[in-house]
């Protein structure tokens, strides 16, 4: 309970509504008296954009999606490049810009190390040294995230389950991919070594080379039925993308909430 007056919650609820932030529901029919008025929070009075860059089968692309503050994407779209530069990316968030001008927050997934807003280490050697986060706050004046792919992919997954207290992705190194039992044994010690620091309760693998010869090499390395038994789940998938971009939207979601609490408290 707020311990508010009905009058001030009418006032904020009018507030509210004024800017656009709760709309007008239907009428309600009560058991005497007029009837009450619902209300229904507005998913569209703000936008958040989420940006992922990297290869895909060879590609490198760029793909863009605003969510709303449901975290529900709207509008989504993937561009090829040659290469991907800071320019590429500026052109993709201007266009966005246009077209929701209600974007409060951007984030945006690399595959690299960031650290204080600057890429030290990235797939695209143009980004490396540049102030990535200063450089899109400072250009269009909103609250900028930069995540390592990996890492966004991971909470992407999670979205929609009880977030565990430990979360880690795993960047994967080259192996011979051509090659199921080599995978598939490299995949279980790695699975075996998480499972002695972390004990996870499952673990996602992401790739396109994670072909059911593969799954199946991967599940006889497992030494016995009863390690199965104590083996956390696996889960499959060759769709990275996905699952960063929801995590991309999830945290800028979060950081939209913080904003607006923030100012309000």
């Amino acid at each position: 309970m707020t311990d508010l007056s009905f009058a001030t919650v009418g006032n904020i609820l009018n507030a509210l509504v004024e800017t656009g932030e709760v709309l007008l529901g239907e009428q309600v029919a009560s058991a005497g008296g007029r009837p009450s008025q619902t209300y229904t929070f507005n998913a569209e009075y703000a936008h958040v954009l989420a940006v992922s860059a990297r290869v895909q089968h060879g590609a490198h692309t760029i793909q863009a999606c605003v969510g709303n503050l449901y975290g529900e994407v709207v509008w989504e779209t993937r561009q090829s490049y040659d290469t991907i530069q800071l320019a590429s990316l500026e052109a993709v968030v201007e266009a966005y810009l246009r077209q929701y001008p209600t974007i409060r927050v951007m984030s945006f997934a690399l595959p690299g190390v960031e650290h204080n807003g600057r890429i030290l280490i990235n797939d695209y050697k143009e980004l490396v040294g540049v102030p990535f986060q200063a450089h899109f706050q400072e250009k269009y004046n909103l609250p900028v995230i930069v995540e390592n792919d990996v890492n966004a992919a991971v909470l992407g997954h999670c979205r929609e389950r009880e977030t565990p207290s430990v979360t880690v992705g795993i960047d994967w190194l080259a192996v011979d991919y051509g090659n199921p039992v080599e995978i598939g044994s490299a995949i279980t010690r790695l699975i075996g070594m998480l499972c002695g620091i972390l004990n996870p309760d499952q673990v996602v693998l992401y790739g396109d080379f994670l072909s059911l010869p593969v799954q199946e090499s991967i599940r006889q390395e497992i030494p016995s039925l009863a390690v199965r038994d104590i083996f956390p789940s696996l889960n499959y998938t060759s769709d990275l993308n996905t699952d960063i971009i929801a995590g991309l939207i999830k945290l800028a979601v979060s950081v939209y909430q913080q904003n607006v609490f923030g100012k309000n408290h």
